[in-house]
């Protein structure tokens, strides 16, 4: 991520809010998000009795579709074709 921050000339603490962002706008429930970037869920229901696991595997799938695609459109082709082509041979 670091990377592609430093080549796109942004803050990776944006990046990181764009994410978060559009995580929530994907309908992604809020502990589900927390999980993902690595904060802890503090509801002790949640922590104890709930199986996170299953309930991220099922929620992740809306946010790899979106990053799939967004990869695909907005990151990597932009990085590999800076010589002006615009993706044409």
């Amino acid at each position: 991520m670091s990377n592609y921050a430093k080549q796109l000339k942004v803050k990776p603490k944006y990046v990181r809010k764009y994410v978060i962002t559009k995580m929530h706008l994907l309908d992604l429930d809020s502990d589900t998000v927390r999980f993902l970037i690595g904060h802890s869920i503090g509801d002790v229901h949640t922590q104890s009795y709930f199986n996170v696991h299953a309930k991220v595997d099922k929620e992740y799938r809306k946010y790899a579709e979106w990053l799939r695609q967004f990869l695909k459109d907005y990151i990597v082709k932009p990085l590999f074709y800076f010589d002006g082509r615009n993706g044409q041979d």
